[in-house]
């Protein structure tokens, strides 16, 4: 779980990857992606008005919230600005009919919802079937049950269909809970495939990760089942041996890292929605509900919906701004791989926020079970109180950020992190050391200061104060390289680092292009003044190569025979001879004209040093950056050059006009529908047709091999 890191006295153990940090688990905090914790999000959106009884709720891609009241049968909309729920238009009474539902009147009953970009899908449990309307006009688009949208059967029908998840292309996977399968269908409404039939028990639950793969949660086998995109059984997952004998799980969900959540089903008010990583390994729980849990869903944005308790309504659980207001995380254990180790400090790598704390504390043991024979785990050591404080309580908001450990002996040693918030803000944990073995300041001093142990514990304390000075300015000196690095480098050290280059500080270059500026700066200085040179620093800051045109390529000269002469009685183009001018001493008679022949190259010299150069500029925020990049152009050209600077920054085509694909213009599948009034969209409502009548015209909303067949 921790690497083991030596320098020339200390070994240390550290703790700073995500994997590292999930091989232990927690209650109420969040696992970041690059590693460390935090207090869990908490609920942003409590139970909503408006909804008789919640039967079910869905997700759009653009987070909007729909929801089925069980009651009255309908389908709603939820208004983030009016916190409150209208019903959609056209679908929704009770009964057997198209566009209408029949759900079940007990609060386990549950259906499933889902929508993608242009369907609403809808699952009718007593009806058994599953119903698809179109999104802009809630018209039926076709039932699932018991056939397919090609009226090809289904094998067996459908019996109770319940939850509803859409993979990354399009396909629905409908859970078939009375026949304890999952079923597939693609976009279309055909059937694809069967999953899970003889292998399910009691599903209570499907999710979709982002790869396709199914997960099925069985609450009479207490798994989680995971499925490939073919319908496979890839992997059984789940301990829940550290929850209760009591769990039934109840809902799942799994995020974009991989993560498993799953709530649970029983008799109190202290539930809880627990955690598992992508192996199925125990990580925690968090939040407190009573009851139940029926659903839980991600949306695109990585927010966590969850309709759990008593109450109807869902809830925001990863809101904006909201976390919990207490956690605690407990490590899995470090080895020193030596017995009867005495540890030595404890060093935290921490983000505290106003009104944040973090408190730790260590245990340590040369076995790994008890007296007793049981293992020894974060959970055991809390009933028992054995904890140590490592890290003092903050005081005046500033927390110490290393600690002595005292009396700390054995070959393992587990941890213990309490975080604490006001709701608005949390603490982050990002990083671990513990130092081993024991080597104090104490050892410099002679041996009368370490003779009496009380003596002796006060002085490693007070002397381990000027042990954390000394060690952070030698472990900064140490690592004095990484400032040299513009990768690695802090961020307020760039314009120090680019300076050396003789790099002038601009506020308008992005941090990241300011990085790659100074670590190619060497091969750039190399070609400066150069055609290639110039490209790849305007290509460097716009992200986008430039166009650049010399001007004298373009000058194709006309070489006339040797008994030719041009000019006598004819003019071609325009003339490269300058006129005469005369100073104002110059006094005619006292001053000869001599006729002398222009140099050969005179006629190539007007355009030799020009060229113009066109930049893209869509990728630049604002007006100064593009002051910036013209200042870089006039820097990086070669001082006898005059430049012509074209930026374009909208990338439109013009015709009549120099046009370059890839400079200034984009060659795109995206376009804009010509409307008509102000609804009709040409194509959609409104078509062009001749005056005359002619048989055989297809409706507006009609689309072939959809929901129209040609005979």
């Amino acid at each position: 779980m921790s690497a083991l890191l030596l320098n020339d006295e200390f070994k240390y153990l550290v703790l700073n990857t995500p994997a590292g940090w999930r091989e232990g688990f927690g209650e109420g905090v969040r696992f970041l992606p690059g590693g460390g914790i935090s207090l869990h999000p908490g609920q942003a959106l409590a139970a909503i008005e408006g909804i008789g009884r919640l039967g079910g709720f869905g997700l759009d891609p653009r987070g909007n919230l729909y929801a089925i009241d069980a009651e009255d049968c309908r389908i709603y909309r939820y208004l983030k600005s009016e916190n409150r729920f209208e019903p959609v238009a056209c679908i929704g009474e009770c009964g057997d009919g198209p566009g209408q539902f029949r759900f079940s009147p007990e609060p386990e009953g549950w259906a499933g919802l889902a929508l993608n970009h242009s369907t609403l899908y809808v699952s009718d449990p007593l009806n058994q079937r599953v119903q698809a309307f179109y999104r802009y006009n809630y018209q039926l688009r076709y039932i699932l049950g018991p056939n397919d949208a090609l009226g090809r059967p289904i094998p067996r029908g459908l019996n109770l269909p319940r939850d509803l998840v859409l993979d990354s292309r399009g396909n629905l996977h409908l859970l078939d809970y009375g026949h304890r399968r999952v079923l597939k269908f693609n976009r279309f409404g055909m059937f694809r495939q069967i999953t899970g039939e003889g292998i399910l028990t009691r599903p209570e639950g499907i999710a979709i990760d982002r790869d396709a793969y199914l997960y099925a949660l069985d609450a009479r086998k207490r798994q989680v089942l995971k499925f490939d995109p073919h319908g496979q059984l890839v992997a059984r997952l789940g301990d829940f041996s550290q929850i209760g004998t009591a769990f039934r799980p109840s809902g799942i969900a799994v995020d974009a890292q991989g993560l498993i959540y799953f709530g649970e089903r029983r008799p109190g008010d202290d539930l809880k929605i627990h955690l598992l990583d992508p192996s199925g390994r125990y990580l925690g729980s968090f939040g407190e509900y009573s009851e139940r849990c029926q659903q839980l869903l991600f949306d695109h944005a990585g927010n966590l919906y969850a309709a759990c308790g008593t109450e109807s309504g869902v809830a925001l659980i990863n809101g904006s701004g909201q976390f919990l207001a207490h956690g605690v995380y407990y490590s899995e254990r470090f080895d020193s791989a030596e017995a009867g180790m005495e540890w030595h400090r404890i060093t935290l790598g921490a983000t505290l926020q106003e009104k944040t704390q973090i408190e730790a504390f260590f245990y340590v043991s040369d076995s790994l079970q008890t007296g007793e024979g049981e293992p020894i785990t974060g959970q055991l050591i809390e009933a028992n109180q054995w904890w140590k404080k490592a890290l003092g309580t903050p005081q005046n908001g500033r927390h110490a950020g290393d600690g002595l450990l005292l009396k700390a002996r054995g070959r393992y040693l587990w941890l213990k992190f309490e975080l604490f918030g006001d709701g608005a803000h949390t603490p982050v944990v990002e990083q671990v050391r513990l130092f081993f073995p024991r080597l104090s300041y104490l050892r410099y001093l002679p041996a009368t200061y370490q003779e009496e142990e009380t003596g002796r514990d006060f002085l490693e304390r007070f002397l381990s104060l000027y042990e954390s000075f000394s060690y952070g300015m030698e472990e900064q000196i140490a690592q004095i390289a990484r400032y040299f690095d513009p990768q690695s480098t802090p961020t307020e050290f760039l314009n120090w680092l680019g300076s050396w280059l003789a790099l002038a500080a601009d506020e308008n270059w992005p941090e990241a292009k300011k990085r790659e500026l100074i670590a190619r700066a060497y091969q750039l200085y190399k070609k400066r003044g150069t055609l290639a040179g110039l490209r790849e620093m305007v290509q460097l800051y716009t992200g986008a190569a430039p166009l650049i045109l010399e001007h004298f390529r373009f000058l194709t000269p006309m070489v006339l025979g040797a008994n030719v002469t041009l000019g006598m009685s004819s003019v071609v183009g325009k003339a490269f001879t300058q006129r005469l001018i005369l100073e104002e001493s110059s006094v005619i008679g006292d001053f000869v004209l001599e006729e002398n022949e222009d140099p050969p190259e005179k006629p190539f010299e007007e355009n030799a040093f020009d060229f113009t150069i066109l930049a893209n500029t869509s990728a630049l925020a604002g007006e100064s950056q593009e002051a910036t990049l013209r200042r870089l152009i006039m820097d990086e050209k070669p001082a006898f050059t005059r430049a012509c600077i074209r930026i374009r920054n909208n990338a439109r085509m013009q015709l009549g006009s120099h046009t370059f694909i890839g400079v200034d213009t984009v060659l795109s599948r995206g376009f804009s529908a010509m409307r008509l009034g102000r609804e009709a969209v040409l194509g959609r409502q409104t078509f062009v047709g001749s005056r005359y009548p002619c048989k055989g015209i297809i409706g507006a909303r009609s689309r072939l091999a959809v929901d129209t067949i040609l005979w």
